[in-house]
């Protein structure tokens, strides 16, 4: 076995509580979770990514080497930007936040307008993914994150939506059954949110990737 085969993905280390709490097991058949839920974990992949690719914007081709095949960071750099792109031109104007970035674009994608009405969020929510099928799904939200932050950073910063906390949004998710605290977590500053996100970043490059912890400045975000 390589050491690449006991390698866990980056976007693994980041979500495994938050998927935890989401994936369901029945007595019967495979784990899944509900289609809902896999739009709430893929918002906070592609905000997470978006954080840290805003953090190390002129580090991007760096950041690809942990996704890509030996010399192709460059090519799979360009391939994120061009998808981070794409998404603003679904949206099709100015996004206010994430939220309206991010699930506007993906219901679009399953056919339900954003904000849903109450029959289409509960069709979504009765929804149900096979755990396996959301992988690389997840993978690609996160991806295009850090996409978005690198190549956009001024939009990053205006729509960083920790400053504006859709209220109802939270209490909508708690409803149809996500495990979320009764009110959200205290707002935190895009850049308090980069510090905390380094040090995960940091502890995971410093065991797999540890020739990529001084080309990505992640020595001093580890301390802090």
């Amino acid at each position: 076995m390589t050491r690449e085969a006991h390698r866990p993905s980056l976007v693994f280390n980041l979500s495994e509580d938050l998927l935890r709490g989401l994936v369901q097991k029945p007595l019967f058949g495979g784990q899944f979770i509900r289609l809902t839920h896999s739009f709430v974990a893929g918002l906070f992949l592609y905000e997470t990514g978006a954080v840290l690719g805003w953090s190390r914007r002129d580090r991007l081709e760096v950041l690809a080497k942990m996704f890509s095949e030996p010399g192709r960071e460059e090519d799979i750099a360009a391939f994120l930007r061009q998808a981070a792109a794409e998404r603003i031109d679904k949206y099709g104007k100015e996004p206010d936040s994430f939220v309206e970035l991010f699930l506007a674009t993906e219901y679009k994608r399953v056919g339900i307008q954003w904000p849903p009405n109450d029959r289409d969020a509960m069709e979504l929510y009765e929804a149900k993914v096979p755990i396996e099928d959301v992988d690389a799904e997840f993978q690609m939200y996160f991806l295009e994150g850090i996409a978005l932050g690198a190549a956009f950073p001024e939009l990053t910063e205006r729509i960083w939506t920790y400053e504006m906390i859709d209220i109802e949004l939270w209490a909508r998710a708690r409803r149809q059954g996500l495990k979320l605290s009764k009110q959200p977590r205290t707002p935190v500053t895009l850049e308090e949110r980069a510090r905390e996100v380094l040090v995960e970043v940091a502890q995971y490059v410093t065991e797999y990737f540890p020739e990529l912890v001084e080309p990505l400045g992640l020595r001093l975000a580890e301390r802090g």
